[in-house]
């Protein structure tokens, strides 16, 4: 039967345990030095037969799986014991066969051996940038008060593009089949002309004063869309939680409309009803992690930085373009204004 090697299995655990912070249930309580894993016929050299075990405890399993997180699952725990104990006799076997002292094998070793020091400093530096003061939390949050700012709002969509009804063949007059179908970049267009005087109309009557639920009503009336329009009531939001297009809406004071605002999907324009800051004491976690994030990144950049890589183009070829990020780090995407219109 083929087995998970067990770099991956703890892999897979250490994410499973990143993605649940709940302690791991139905683990018996055991004495530290309690034997967890027996391997029979695995010995040192020269040890009477009716003796020849290798005993791990339970304190030396855990070190091991240190790296894999305390939470792993019993299931996950049990696969791990049995792929450390394959991974024991094949190591002895490898040793008895010398396989230690070959060219490729010191060669991977040094490969290792850098990664995992790689590893190790990457935690170490995510360790020294936990140490944040509160001082520093308040200095970040007045630095980027901004970005806790929380606008209550309400929007109007109006869609782009309209539902068109199948054009049915008269009575008595058969389907013709030959006939050429529309250009669709026509009617594209058309629809979109159609849509934006729409648009215009119901921002001049929001600047009037006429509710927004209204509007929007009317809106997916003249689109021919089915069902119940979108609520406009978009509640809370925070910079980030708009796509980059629309962030101007948080810059408008309260009672605000915005101009009209044109996207891929369809016409828009808000306004704003109310605007607060979230106090520090509820988002000290979330700057503490930003902190935490930021600094260990810069120190590993620094440590980066102290050395130029250069490489050989005439071996390597040109360097690749990295792909393109759509949106900015952090950004969640915006709510679909309605089930039947999806935005891209």
């Amino acid at each position: 039967m083929r087995t998970v090697s067990f770099s991956l299995l703890l892999l897979s655990a250490s994410l499973l345990a990143q993605s649940n912070s709940a302690p791991a249930t139905g683990i018996p309580i055991l004495d530290a030095t309690a034997p967890v894993i027996t391997i029979n016929g695995l010995c040192a050299a020269n040890t009477p037969a009716a003796d020849c075990k290798t005993v791990i405890t339970k304190a030396d399993f855990e070190k091991i799986l240190e790296v894999a997180g305390p939470n792993m699952p019993t299931s996950m725990r049990r696969q791990a014991a049995e792929q450390y104990g394959h991974m024991l006799v094949r190591s002895r076997a490898a040793e008895a066969m010398d396989i230690e002292n070959s060219p490729k094998f010191q060669q991977q070793m040094k490969v290792v051996r850098m990664q995992v020091l790689s590893s190790f400093l990457t935690r170490s530096l995510q360790e020294k940038a936990a140490d944040i003061s509160d001082a520093d939390l308040q200095t970040y949050y007045d630095d980027n008060k901004s970005r806790y700012e929380q606008v209550t709002m309400e929007r109007v969509y109006v869609p782009k593009t309209r539902v068109h009804a199948e054009k049915k063949p008269a009575p008595g007059k058969a389907r013709q089949d030959d006939e050429p179908a529309p250009d669709a970049a026509k009617v594209a267009a058309t629809d979109e002309a159609a849509m934006k005087a729409v648009a215009e109309s119901l921002h001049e009557r929001a600047v009037a004063g006429e509710k927004f639920d209204v509007l929007e009503k009317e809106a997916m009336a003249k689109t021919g869309s089915p069902g119940p329009p979108p609520n406009t009531a978009m509640g809370k939001m925070s910079r980030g939680q708009l796509p980059p297009q629309h962030a101007s809406v948080f810059d408008l004071k309260s009672g605000e409309l915005s101009p009209l605002i044109s996207d891929a999907s369809g016409f828009y324009f808000y306004r704003v009803l109310n605007k607060e800051f979230q106090p520090l004491d509820t988002v000290k976690t979330q700057i503490k992690s930003q902190l935490q994030s930021q600094r260990s990144q810069d120190a590993l950049k620094k440590v980066d930085d102290s050395a130029k890589i250069q490489v050989n183009e005439a071996y390597f070829g040109p360097p690749t373009a990295p792909p393109q990020q759509m949106h900015g780090p952090g950004a969640k995407p915006m709510p679909a204004p309605h089930p039947t219109k999806p935005q891209p």
